[in-house]
């Protein structure tokens, strides 16, 4: 099996989108759904990623392709941007927004901000995920940030034993109120790896 490792391109955006989606358990389909008619999030997010403006675009993503076929995607950036924007509020309802409150304003300033790590469920446990992890570590490296940061649903064992294993701290739990559209318990925690400098 060939895994190669590559910065996304325009024409990845269809499955960058399919796996933020996959990665947000359920936050973008909560903020998405029913406010665009006939389209489906992961359509609204892809045509986003394509023309959005930095950071959420595809310039922002690593993605791991096996025998040519996109199999997991690394979504990162500067933590400052990990926050709600006045277009946030202006383009999705306020009781949306509101939910997801405490989620987005929790960060670790001054870091790289891993905001999505997914891989498609037919590649799992072949170190895809593992890999877009370290590559997501480098970059935050060569961009000159002292930590890489994230945000994983407090039942999501697998990913945390990842993260734990690649040396990321949990800092604090982060409070996601129950939804329909996000099924999962005991919220969210922000976790942080430092990043030694040579």
């Amino acid at each position: 099996m060939e895994i190669i490792f590559r910065k996304a391109i325009p024409e990845d955006c269809p499955k960058i989108a399919e796996l933020i989606d996959l990665a947000s358990g359920g936050i973008i389909e909560f903020l998405y759904h029913d406010l665009f008619p006939g389209l489906q999030p992961v359509e609204v997010l892809s045509r986003g990623l394509k023309m959005g403006r930095y950071p959420y675009n595809f310039n922002t993503t690593m993605v791991a392709e096996v025998n040519g076929e996109l199999a997991g995607i690394s979504h990162s950036y500067p933590s400052r941007y990990h926050l709600i924007t006045d277009r946030i509020r202006e383009a999705f309802p306020q009781d949306r927004v509101s939910h997801l409150e405490d989620f987005f304003e929790a960060r670790v300033e001054n870091s790289w901000f891993l905001e999505s790590l997914g891989v498609f469920p037919a590649f799992q446990g072949k170190g895809i995920g593992s890999g877009l992890l370290d590559m997501t570590i480098e970059k935050a490296r060569e961009e000159g940030y002292p930590s890489v940061s994230l945000l994983v649903f407090a039942d999501n064992h697998d990913a945390i034993r990842l993260y734990r294993r690649k040396g990321f701290e949990e800092l604090r739990k982060v409070r996601v109120d129950p939804h329909e559209l996000i099924p999962h318990t005991g919220g969210c925690i922000l976790m942080k790896r430092q990043i030694r400098t040579e």
